[in-house]
């Protein structure tokens, strides 16, 4: 998923404006978009959203038919859906790294949080800044060192909003001082409420539950929306931009606010069907015997937490829509990766790489409702690994051995991957070779 990502977007803009990533003879469009009726295809937009710890079930279209996601389910309508994308690791940072980088955590160098990625290596802000792209970042990058550019031009940053771990993360931090003046109160102070439960140990249900320390008005996932239609209001250069907008949620600690805090019933939340099947011997992770109505109340509080980003997807879409950009603008929408929730007793994202943590969603919008949301058996798209090599090669002499650049080439089932990874648009699965 991270190489096809990097390699698809950056396709896209090095390809000189050709927003259909699928060749021709798979299930993409016949044409590249030429929008506004121009005769000569514009290079497209690219917007990038991304949320962190999302399980990639816990989307109304995609599984959890309980939650309230009606422009993520929109979204999802028009788009290609992979529904068996993996995260190249179940930890934010090399997560990340791998995404911007194409290469494995291993590769990059970025195997933990906190840690910088190798010198020299080449981002997909690098390969899309060499295309003409204006790159702006809004939210959650998680690339180390937090005061790098990392290749973007705007930037309005915020990791997080408290100091538990990196206290660099509070200093180079657009959010805080926004959110005080939201709040009446003072950057330290607020520091404190927001990592109150963090501050907790993680055996208390407090550590993952939270608390609601601000109103829907002054929370980090408002104040990332609200960013994200300003700089789409307000852009005015004379180039394409790739915006990248990253939410803190759904990630512990899951509690947001009204109305989100009280939209799911715990009640009537269903339990994972494995919870409590602890697997036989020592393993890593987080486990915890509590009682059934405890884990109920957690999950409503995610589910919340997920309503309220896709608020906020629904703004940005219709921001561009009100600029005229929706049509030539390629829409991205994934995770870092996933979230156990206590299937096979396990609660928390890393230390495992079951399903639910490594499992990521993927929605795809580049070709605005050719396909009306049908999910179809097509291939990691044959343009975009035909791009590969320009992309190594002609665009910056970059070329990444020992990367995720192994991706096979299919074409709507008439032929078979020769190594490794077979992924579909609609029911992608693993095979070993």
């Amino acid at each position: 998923m991270n190489y096809f990502v990097k390699a698809a977007l950056a396709g896209v803009a090095l390809a000189g404006g050709s927003a259909s990533v699928l060749d021709q003879g798979a299930v993409g469009p016949e044409n590249n978009i030429r929008p506004y009726g121009n005769s000569k295809p514009v290079p497209p937009n690219i917007v990038l959203i991304m949320t962190d710890q999302h399980n990639a079930q816990y989307i109304h279209c995609l599984g959890r038919t309980y939650l309230k996601t009606p422009n993520l389910d929109k979204l999802a309508s028009q788009s290609f859906i992979f529904r068996s994308a993996y995260t190249a690791s179940p930890v934010c940072g090399p997560s990340r790294a791998a995404i911007f980088t194409g290469q494995y955590p291993l590769q990059n160098g970025v195997y933990t949080n906190w840690k910088p990625l190798k010198p020299g290596s080449v981002l997909l802000t690098d390969l899309l800044g060499s295309a003409g792209y204006y790159n702006a970042m809004i939210g959650k990058l998680h690339l180390t060192p937090v005061d790098s550019a990392h290749g973007f031009i705007y930037r309005r940053i915020c990791d997080s909003p408290y100091d538990v771990y990196d206290k660099r993360e509070v200093i180079y931090n657009d959010y805080l001082p926004w959110a005080a003046n939201c709040m009446g109160i003072s950057e330290e102070e607020l520091i404190e409420r927001a990592g109150k439960c963090e501050r907790l140990d993680i055996n208390n249900p407090g550590f993952w539950l939270g608390e609601s320390w601000a109103d829907d008005k002054c929370q980090i996932t408002t104040w990332t929306g609200n960013e994200a239609v300003s700089f789409i209001n307000g852009y005015s250069e004379k180039k394409p931009f790739f915006l990248h907008v990253s939410f803190f949620g759904p990630h512990h600690p899951y509690t947001t606010s009204e109305p989100w805090l009280s939209m799911y019933d715990p009640a009537k939340i269903d339990l994972p069907r494995t919870l409590g099947k602890i697997q036989p011997g020592k393993q890593p992770g987080f486990r915890a015997n509590w009682p059934d109505s405890l884990w109920r109340e957690i999950i409503a509080r995610y589910s919340g937490s997920i309503s309220a980003i896709d608020k906020q997807v629904g703004r940005i879409i219709s921001a561009l829509r009100e600029r005229g950009l929706w049509e030539n603008t390629l829409v991205v929408f994934t995770s870092d990766h996933g979230e156990a929730f206590m299937e096979h007793g396990v609660l928390q994202h890393r230390g495992n790489v079951y399903q639910e943590q490594v499992r990521v969603p993927l929605i795809f919008d580049a070709w605005k409702g050719n396909y009306a949301g049908k999910q179809r058996q097509g291939a990691i798209p044959d343009k975009t690994t035909r791009e590969i090599p320009f992309i190594q090669g002609n665009a910056t002499g970059y070329k990444p051995c020992r990367s995720l650049c192994h991706v096979p080439r299919l074409r709507q089932g008439k032929r078979k991957p020769a190594v490794g990874v077979r992924i579909t648009a609609s029911s992608a699965r693993r095979q070993n070779r």
